[in-house]
């Protein structure tokens, strides 16, 4: 996952936005929901992988003790990919940043609204 989330970074860099309509709240780009949702369903399907290549006949003969994934071992996997994910998060929202920090962007951050009645 570290690697197709570097990939993606470098992806991610070298594109070109409009980031008129870019907005941050609370350091968050509002473009950065977008770059993580095709990742949600890739995690899963990477999981599912893991689990049904540790019950095959290979990985049988291999590992016996890997047939059915124990729970410590699977949260071993996931927090590693939890990690994985949390640091191309924070990589990919900076980047964002620092694309709509170059272009202009609209900021929420510090801004007081005033309502009149």
């Amino acid at each position: 996952m570290e690697e197709i989330f570097d990939s993606a970074l470098a992806v991610l860099d070298g594109l070109v936005f409009d980031m008129s309509a870019v907005t941050v709240e609370r350091g968050r780009s509002s473009l950065t929901p977008d770059v993580q949702q095709p990742f949600g369903e890739l995690m899963q399907s990477l999981m599912d992988d893991v689990i049904a290549f540790n019950r095959t006949s290979c990985a049988l003969s291999n590992f016996l003790d890997e047939h059915r994934l124990s729970a410590e071992y699977t949260q071993v996997i996931l927090r590693d990919i939890a990690a994985a994910w949390q640091e191309f998060s924070l990589s990919a929202n900076r980047l964002l940043l620092a694309k709509a920090d170059a272009g202009g962007r609209h900021s929420h951050e510090g801004t007081l609204i005033s309502v009149s009645s």
